[in-house]
């Protein structure tokens, strides 16, 4: 009946900050005596509180695995065990740390649901955790791949983390995600395209164009997309983006398709 993990909007905390959920008290004032899960008691005349502590985010891992689940897939000759969100996933909030194995095996890559083309937006929104601002990695990631339409449509999520170099982003893994980068320094930005070796097509499309206005201004601020490790581009991947600049790495290695 009660499965669900409770949650505190973590929005004002340090960015690799959030609430690790404790238990719960019967006091509101003296978290002494914790509970997990829900004691017995609920069902008589008790109120009883959430409590909390304020973690790193790689120490509050998602570890209930109800939520997601992992498919093996090759993709240009490349095998990987890719963890996809099920619809439980719909009910996260805030910032969300996945696991970097499922029941033995080592995710390296990650999709919302399956790698299905999903027509339009109304399709697609059902199967859209919109209240998700941030997906982190438990440390030792090998996270290799971001796939078709992983984040397709995302309205609340402003930062993706990418743990490895060499990462592959796929075909509209991106695309309309409106708050991609909102509130995200520079420094973050680098890091997360530092890491990026393909980009497929339109996987950035009509990014970060929500707070668009005549100056100019989006959620981008005056930042630069820097992809120094960049091998291959293709076609419309920053699509309908409103951005300062974007650098490319070295012409001589880098392909624009």
């Amino acid at each position: 009946m009660y499965d669900y993990i409770p949650y505190k909007d973590d929005s004002s905390l340090e960015f690799d900050k959030t609430y690790h959920f404790v238990g719960y008290s019967s006091s509101e004032t003296d978290n002494t005596t914790i509970t997990s899960p829900v004691p017995d008691y609920i069902n008589k005349d008790i109120t009883i509180y959430t409590v909390f502590s304020i973690a790193e985010v790689y120490d509050n891992v998602l570890m209930d695995n109800s939520y997601y689940g992992v498919e093996t897939r090759t993709i240009d000759n490349v095998s990987y065990n890719i963890l996809y969100l099920t619809d439980k996933a719909n009910s996260l909030q805030g910032k969300i740390t996945l696991p970097n194995k499922v029941n033995g095996k080592i995710i390296t890559g990650f999709n919302n649901r399956t790698f299905a083309t999903y027509s339009n937006n109304t399709q697609f929104s059902e199967h859209r955790p919109d209240n998700i601002t941030h997906i982190f990695w438990e440390r030792g990631s090998e996270l290799a791949l971001v796939g078709e339409y992983a984040c397709f449509y995302w309205q609340g999520l402003r930062y993706f983390e990418l743990p490895n170099y060499n990462t592959r982003i796929s075909k509209e893994a991106f695309e309309h995600t409106t708050n991609l980068f909102k509130d995200i320094n520079q420094t973050v930005m680098d890091e997360f395209f530092d890491k990026i070796t393909i980009l497929k097509l339109s996987c950035f499309l009509s990014m970060s164009t929500s707070d668009y206005n005549e100056k100019g201004n989006t959620n981008l601020g005056d930042k630069t997309i820097n992809l120094p490790n960049i091998l291959k581009v293709e076609d419309t991947t920053f699509a309908e983006s409103v951005i300062s600049n974007i650098v490319f790495g070295s012409q001589e290695n880098t392909e624009l398709d």
